[in-house]
């Protein structure tokens, strides 16, 4: 299984609250089949967890709102009571880096002659905007460790990046 490589295509940014989270919880249920069964997500299945953008967007699904019930309870069924915690404690600073970003600091960084080495990403979320966007040429020289602090950020961005030690 190789690192994924995020492009255009996998459409991040688009979207709603509703939308983020209904992707959200697919991404989240993908993630436990693929851990019961003790396997590595395919390219197919990355592709779909990439699109996890954690809750921060879709913060409401932790509360009483009605229009939100029907995917807090999806939600609550699927996570441990422990995930869930820390899925609502995790509103406050899961923030989604768009790949523009990333893409235009990799680009800076590798005019001013960076071509790899040891890489830190002190908040990677499940995403990994820096990882997946990362210049083949960067990549290929470089030992990336992630770390994030929610952990169905870390797992998923575990599945997506195989490559990285992600803690």
């Amino acid at each position: 299984m190789a690192n994924y490589q995020i492009t255009d295509a996998d459409d991040l940014s688009s979207g709603g609250a509703k939308t983020k989270a209904k992707r959200n919880i697919a991404a989240i249920q993908l993630l436990k089949e693929l851990e019961l069964a003790q396997r590595p997500a395919s390219p197919q299945e990355q592709a779909i967890l990439v699109r996890y953008s954690g809750w921060g967007i879709a913060a409401d699904i932790f509360t009483t709102k009605p229009e939100w019930t029907e995917f807090r309870e999806v939600l609550e069924a699927t996570l441990t009571k422990e995930e869930f915690a820390a899925a609502r404690a995790s509103t406050i600073s899961a923030f989604y880096t768009d790949i523009n970003i990333t893409a235009g600091i990799y680009k800076g960084i590798e005019q001013l002659g960076f071509t790899g080495g040891a890489i830190l990403d002190p908040s990677m979320g499940a995403t990994g905007a820096f990882e997946g966007t990362m210049p083949a040429a960067i990549a290929s020289n470089s030992q990336v460790t992630g770390i994030e602090l929610d952990s169905i950020s870390g797992r998923i961005a575990s599945q997506l990046y195989p490559d990285s030690t992600v803690h």
